[in-house]
């Protein structure tokens, strides 16, 4: 008789408030602390919350590039790299703002309903 591994389902780790899941047990983790090492990098001290694992880390959070550029930039921060997209990153993308919610492409022709209240604006 061959035996079968059973594997837990994993818990969900929410990403919009930047945890992380142990590298050990790959239960979610909280963040303790962070702390502001320059404007662009903070340092931050990751709990796992598996009682029997306790595993603690040390991770960094720093700034890469930006997408889109500042309205009111910083004087101080005008070397700050921003990314510039492909041409085909860029065509994907008006691809894909033209898909309907279905995943059939919209007439592009089509007249807009409120049109004539956005350009009265």
């Amino acid at each position: 008789m061959q035996e079968q591994s059973q594997s837990l389902p994993m818990p969900p780790v929410s990403t919009r408030d930047g945890n992380l899941r142990c590298p050990h047990c790959f239960m979610p983790s909280h963040r303790r602390t962070s702390e502001e090492i320059n404007i662009t990098t903070r340092s931050l001290l990751f709990a796992c919350t598996n009682a029997f694992c306790g595993h603690t880390w040390r991770a960094t959070l720093t700034y890469e590039y930006g997408l889109v550029p500042s309205a009111i930039p910083n004087p101080e921060m005008a070397a700050l790299p921003m990314r510039t997209p492909s041409r085909s990153e860029v065509m994907a993308a008006v691809r894909e703002a033209r898909l309907g919610a279905d995943g059939s492409e919209i007439d592009i022709n089509q007249l807009d309903l409120f049109a004539a209240f956005t350009a009265q604006a």
